[in-house]
């Protein structure tokens, strides 16, 4: 074994090796702590549970501005969706599960139906089609984040009690 091995700058196989490295001096392999430092996650799913919420909550945003302009343009678009879509979004806000997905879906299926079929074949009827797909896809989102699982809750909040 030449100096160069003994001292840890480089292995058998020629890898260099210095401090800190996570190439062993005499084998080819990684060192058990840096595969360990390199593999452990501090919480399982929290990269989808994380990527969930933050999803939910511009869902939220989203749903509030679409609703605040539901008012601006009374005139144009209807202020009784203004009211649903508010309420949406502050539910978006303030559950952030996965089963907001199926009530977002589900009023983008049920306004795609209303704009699809309210008033005879033109944009809207085809808008509403957009919706409807669009609907679909959001629901199809319950499955996507089925591995982050079922809590909803952030680390930093307390879990409601039931007594």
């Amino acid at each position: 074994m030449s100096d160069r091995v003994a001292n840890g700058t480089q292995d058998r196989a020629g890898r260099s090796a210095g401090a800190g490295s996570r190439w062993d001096t005499d084998q080819t392999t990684p060192n058990a702590a840096a595969h360990e430092r390199d593999t452990v996650t501090a919480e399982p799913h929290g990269d989808q549970r994380a990527a969930l919420r933050r999803e939910i909550g511009s869902w939220g945003i989203g749903l509030i501005v679409l609703g605040v302009l539901h008012f601006l343009l009374a005139g144009f678009l209807d202020p009784v969706w203004g009211i649903v879509l508010v309420a949406l979004g502050v539910l978006n806000l303030l559950i952030r599960s996965r089963g907001m997905f199926i009530a977002n879906g589900a009023a983008l299926i049920l306004v795609g139906l209303m704009n699809m079929f309210g008033g005879g074949f033109g944009g809207w009827s085809l808008f509403g089609g957009l919706q409807i797909y669009w609907g679909i896809k959001e629901i199809a989102k319950f499955g996507k984040y089925a591995d982050a699982g079922s809590e909803s809750w952030a680390p930093d909040q307390a879990k409601p009690s039931l007594g």
